[in-house]
C-alpha cells in the first residue's frame, strides 16, 4: 500500500480524541481591562486563540522525537503495539477517521523497525504541515478552576487592576464543550509505545499535557477544532447569557473602571453579581471576595457576606 496515496487526509486532532472530562461547575477566566473584555459581558461572546500563538513553546508541542523514538524500539515491542493498535481500532467508541485507518493499515502492514523509520521518515514533513494547519484552524479558550489565585491575578488580570469573570457551565453545554483539563508534568510518563498502541493518545496527550512549573493555573481549555464547525478566521463564539454569572474586580482595580462595569453589566446583563477582591489582613497571603453593592448615586459600598 502506498503511504502517499493518504498521505494528505490524515486527521490529527479528532472529535474522538477531545471528548469533554469531569471538570467543576464553575470557571473562571482572568482579563486585563479593555475592549475585548467589555465585548465578553456586551456581546455574551469570547475570542478562542490558535494554540500556535501561545508563550509557551511546549504547549500543543510534546517534547518527543517519533521517529528516534520508533528507531529505539525492539522488533517485539514494535509487533506487540501496533497489534494492539489495530485491535482498539476495531472499538468505535475512538472514532477514527478513514483515512487514519487506511494509515494504521499501513504501519501494521509493513515489516520491521527500519522500514516503518524510513516511511514516517518519508511523510512526517507532510504530517507535520497537516498537524500545523490543523492547529492554526483550531481555537482554545483557557479557564482555571480558581478565582483567589495571587499569581493568575498578577500574570492576566493586569497586575489585580483587571477583572476575574466567573462562568457556569451547566448554563451553555453547547460553548463549554469539550473540556479538557490540563495535566501538568516534569517529564512525559508514556512512550511511544503507548502512543502506536492507541489511537488518540498522542492527540489528547498535546492538547492536555502542559510543563509542571505552570500547575499554579489549574487551567481547564475549550478545545474546538474545524471539522466540528469552527471558523478560526472569525474565532469569536457565543455563550448564552446566563453563563456569566459574576464579575470579580481585582484588589487594585480603580473605583472609576469598576463604576463603567457597573454600567456595563447593568445595561446588557443585570444578572451578573459584582464582586470585589481585598486583603483580609489577617497574617496569611490571600484574598477576599467581597460583594458589590450599587447605589443609585453612581457609587457603591463593599458588604461582606457568607459566600
Amino acid at each position: 500500500m502506498s503511504i502517499t496515496r493518504f498521505n494528505r487526509k490524515v486527521s490529527f486532532l479528532t472529535e474522538g480524541a477531545l471528548k469533554s472530562e469531569k471538570h467543576p461547575r464553575y470557571l473562571y477566566k482572568y482579563r486585563k481591562l479593555g475592549g475585548n473584555t467589555e465585548k465578553i459581558i456586551t456581546l455574551n461572546g469570547m475570542l478562542f486563540s490558535s494554540p500556535l500563538a501561545f508563550n509557551d513553546p511546549f504547549d500543543f508541542k510534546l517534547p518527543i522525537d517519533p521517529i528516534e523514538s520508533i528507531r529505539n524500539l525492539k522488533e517485539e515491542e514494535l509487533v506487540f503495539c501496533l497489534n494492539n493498535f489495530m485491535k482498539n481500532l476495531q472499538d468505535k467508541s475512538y472514532e477514527i477517521p478513514e483515512e487514519n485507518i487506511l494509515f494504521a493499515k499501513w504501519l501494521t502492514e509493513t515489516k520491521g523497525v527500519e522500514s516503518i523509520v524510513k516511511g514516517f521518515s518519508e511523510i512526517f514533513p507532510e504530517m507535520k504541515k497537516i498537524i500545523d494547519k490543523e492547529l492554526k484552524e483550531t481555537g482554545i479558550c483557557c479557564f482555571s478552576k480558581e478565582y483567589d489565585n495571587i499569581l493568575m491575578w498578577s500574570h492576566y488580570a493586569q497586575d489585580h487592576k483587571g477583572v476575574c469573570l466567573k462562568f457556569d457551565t451547566t448554563e451553555d453545554n453547547d460553548f463549554f464543550s469539550p473540556l479538557i483539563t490540563v495535566d501538568y508534568m516534569k517529564k512525559l510518563n508514556l512512550n511511544i509505545i503507548e502512543y502506536l498502541s492507541e489511537p488518540n493518545r498522542f492527540a489528547k496527550d498535546t492538547v492536555k499535557i502542559k510543563y509542571f512549573d505552570w500547575f499554579y493555573e489549574r487551567e481547564v481549555r475549550i478545545v474546538k477544532i474545524s471539522s466540528s464547525g469552527f471558523n478560526s478566521k472569525n474565532g469569536f463564539l457565543k455563550f448564552k447569557p446566563n453563563a456569566l454569572k459574576e464579575v470579580i474586580f481585582g484588589l487594585r482595580t480603580d473605583k472609576e473602571d469598576i463604576l463603567k462595569y457597573i454600567d456595563l453589566c447593568k445595561n446588557h446583563n443585570n444578572n451578573i453579581a459584582l464582586f470585589k477582591m481585598e486583603s483580609p489582613k489577617n497574617g496569611r497571603f490571600e484574598l477576599e471576595k467581597i460583594r458589590i453593592n450599587p447605589n443609585n448615586n453612581g457609587s457603591f459600598k463593599l458588604e461582606k457576606t457568607n459566600l
